[in-house]
């Protein structure tokens, strides 16, 4: 699991601690799929990686709202050569995000996977 970076600039703070609800507005992405992060127009996997699942609301002891933050998966881009799309997997485990909490690709899809059924 990786999580957010240790700047407190505007591109990066650690991933907020406390009780948070996982919110409504999950998201599946793949090639293709664009977006909008930190205002630019972007292709969501490469930041996002195949799946989104964001914080609802906080439910207690939070330190920061809950808007922007959230569960994804690893960057993926195509290769040069091949072109066929890859995940970034070395930024797992680092503080790489923007606060968010990051997972490998099999762990958010397991998680996705869970919750989805859950909510049905």
């Amino acid at each position: 699991m990786g999580l957010g970076k240790k700047s407190e600039t505007a591109s990066g703070t650690l991933t907020p601690l406390g009780k948070y609800l996982l919110g409504d507005k999950i998201a599946v992405y793949r090639p293709g799929i664009i977006g909008l992060f930190q205002d630019k127009q972007v292709e969501m996997i490469r930041v996002f990686g195949t799946r989104w699942i964001p914080f609802g609301k906080e439910l207690g002891e939070c330190s920061a709202n809950a808007k922007g933050y959230g569960i994804h998966g690893a960057p993926w881009s195509p290769e040069k050569k091949s072109g066929k799309w890859t995940e970034a997997r070395q930024v797992v485990g680092q503080y790489d995000s923007d606060g968010c909490i990051r997972l490998s690709h099999e762990d958010m899809e397991e998680l996705f996977s869970i919750i989805i059924t859950r909510r049905r």
